[in-house]
């Protein structure tokens, strides 16, 4: 594998960009790494270095492709997109030396906590993940989107794999076990619900995914998640992050005021948006689940069990507390439809 200088300096090389003054890796990612380069006299380009197990297929890179086309496809309909810059074939995704990689032009910015965002913000997002979804994209190798649940009884077993190894949060998981099983049932018959009218999402449309710059004006990030969804399962879900849900703390009219902003660029039906509500459940049990399967793995060092102990834990509360508030969040989408 080369080192980030000669990998940096390949790139360069390849679109006919003079040789870096600086090549520097940037804090941060858990999944990919990024560099920024600087050259004299040119603006810095950022240069993501792709996971290998996320590139190990076809399908894996082809996944990057989407996104990026996706991201491209918004932009040119005023969504402020950072888009990757096309390799020489036409390509997204270039590979040299068997590394797998993205080229963007360097933005600055800083990004927002999980916590309610303004109501002023909240519309503004809400009308561009609109946008995004009235491009009505579907990908020829795509199929309608697979609920994001499990079979009956997975989480009483795995409450039962965790007393088997007497981890610390066996108690815990075993104390809210039928709970779960009972959301992941809701989730399940919401999803199967809203199969049909799916359009291409980014699917991870958070505060973490925004740059801000210092005009206040967004920039979004990260694509690759991008995969079939009904909008009203991503309008729900991302309004409630915006609106500070993940935090503990949401805000009805940073909500209200997201649909607001959806649903100038965009119509929704309350119907789907109320079943929505239970939808949303499986993006939590999946992280729940991810994380939890993780803590049963006896090969995880020190460092990742905790990071797996800390986002499982907080995923736990976040979907019993998710579940909880179902009809809170239905009755916010009634007054929505009613300004």
């Amino acid at each position: 594998m080369p080192s980030d200088s000669a990998l940096a300096n390949a790139v360069c090389e390849r679109f006919s960009l003079p040789e870096p003054s600086r090549v520097a890796p940037v804090p941060g990612g858990l999944q990919h790494r990024l560099l920024r380069v600087d050259f004299r006299g040119r603006d810095s380009l950022a240069l993501k270095i792709l996971a290998p197990r996320s590139v190990a297929t076809e399908s894996g890179v082809l996944r990057f492709e989407r996104g990026e086309t996706l991201a491209s496809l918004a932009a040119q309909q005023g969504v402020p997109a950072l888009v990757a810059c096309k390799q020489p074939d036409g390509a997204f995704v270039g590979k040299i030396e068997g590394v797998h990689f993205l080229v963007y032009p360097w933005a600055e910015g800083g990004v927002l906590p999980p916590q309610a965002v303004s109501p002023e913000r909240a519309c503004k997002m809400g009308g561009f993940l609109a946008r995004v979804h009235a491009l009505g994209i579907r990908f020829p190798e795509q199929t309608p989107p697979v609920p994001e649940a499990f079979p009956e009884g997975h989480f009483l077993e795995l409450s039962r794999r965790a007393c088997e190894q007497n981890t610390e949060w066996a108690a815990r998981l075993g104390a809210t076990s039928d709970e779960l099983e009972r959301l992941n049932a809701r989730a399940d018959t919401a999803q199967r619900a809203l199969r049909e009218g799916w359009v291409t999402g980014h699917l991870d449309f958070d505060q973490k995914n925004v740059l801000w710059d210092g005009a206040d004006e967004p920039l979004i990030l990260d694509w690759e998640q991008a995969k079939p969804i009904h909008p009203a399962l991503e309008a729900m879900g991302a309004g409630l992050s915006w609106a500070g849900q993940s935090a503990g703390a949401p805000s009805k009219e940073s909500f209200v005021a997201w649909l607001k902003g959806y649903r100038e660029q965009k119509e929704l039906r309350l119907e789907d948006l109320e079943r929505a509500a239970d939808g949303v459940l499986g993006k939590w049990t999946i992280w729940l689940d991810f994380n939890l399967q993780r803590l049963l793995d006896a090969g995880l060092d020190e460092r990742e069990r905790q990071i797996a102990f800390d986002a499982g834990m907080h995923a736990l509360g976040a979907t019993l507390q998710l579940g909880h508030d179902g009809p809170m969040y239905r009755a916010w989408c009634r007054e929505a439809f009613r300004i």
